[in-house]
């Protein structure tokens, strides 16, 4: 069973973490789709890497959003997500967001939980200064933002842990694809992320969630695989590295959830213009999202 990982980035370095957790899987049974935003600079950097640790075979895609949203949008994430979906030929999707350290367990847990969507329990971990390398926080061809690749374990080399989630109190309800699957028929069905989302900030998780839980798709969290992810909000204060709050989807989100729950606003977005059933750009031979709502369980 092959499963496809996409990857998205817009931010110097990552890449090193991203290898590393990778290199190392116990299943090496996948395919990685890299999304990267710094691809016109850093395209050979990456894949003179990926040829030393051998990697090279398995990234099937590299390159910007090369899917243009229309009307523009002014953040991109939901854009980035569907580009990489558009070129899966795994089943489940593994979601990957940079400076996320993955144990060698991922490709095997995310086979055993193939019938739903999965999160993984987060540990953050703060990068030791001193290892940073602060002239590589601004340069767009690097792939490590250290002063050497990074291709460990950050808590067995004995990285600050700032927190654990979910404890058992958030276990309801609790949702996040920092690093998380997807099995392929339920993206197709909610045709990937509402690209109205990219007015703003976030909230592309819960986009995935909320409509997949009206097909009846089941939702896990895996708390024995759970991932690393790298505090990056400590390496610069630049919008690169930050979220500002203003820009935050949370209130968008709420309005789209109300609309589609009151009928006024379709489960599969009307503004995406691509079909991932028949992996292209709209028109296509099947139905258009456009033109007519499919329900979450249709067949197409």
């Amino acid at each position: 069973m092959l499963v496809s990982i996409v990857y998205c980035t817009k931010r110097p370095g990552g890449i090193d973490i991203l290898f590393g957790g990778l290199k190392n899987q116990k299943d090496q049974d996948y395919e990685l789709i890299i999304v990267d935003e710094l691809a016109d600079t850093r395209r050979d950097t990456v894949s003179t890497f990926a040829d030393a640790l051998k990697l090279t075979d398995k990234i099937v895609f590299h390159g910007k959003s090369k899917k243009k949203s229309y009307p523009p949008r002014p953040f991109g994430m939901a854009n980035a997500l569907n580009t990489g979906f558009l070129e899966v030929h795994g089943d489940p999707v593994i979601i990957l967001t940079d400076f996320v350290y993955v144990e060698p367990n991922l490709v095997t847990h995310t086979k055993e939980w193939s019938s739903q969507i999965l999160t993984h329990a987060i540990i953050t971990v703060a990068a030791p200064q001193d290892q940073i390398d602060t002239r590589a926080l601004i340069d767009n061809t690097a792939t490590t933002i250290f002063t050497a690749p990074f291709l460990g374990n950050p808590i067995k080399n004995d990285w600050k842990i700032l927190s654990m989630v979910p404890s058992s109190k958030e276990m309801v309800g609790w949702f996040d694809l920092a690093c998380g699957s997807i099995p392929k028929p339920v993206l197709e069905n909610l045709n990937g992320v509402d690209e109205q989302l990219d007015l703003g900030d976030d909230c592309h998780e819960i986009n995935i969630r909320d409509r997949a839980l009206l097909g009846g798709t089941r939702i896990g969290v895996d708390m024995d695989s759970y991932v690393q992810a790298i505090d990056h909000r400590r390496f610069s204060t630049e919008s690169a590295w930050t979220r500002s709050p203003k820009n935050t989807n949370i209130p968008r989100w709420n309005v789209l959830y109300q609309a589609i729950m009151a009928g006024y606003y379709p489960v599969r977005p009307p503004f995406n213009n691509f079909c991932l059933r028949c992996n292209r750009k709209i028109p296509c031979l099947h139905e258009s999202p456009y033109i007519q709502e499919l329900s979450i369980g249709s067949s197409h």
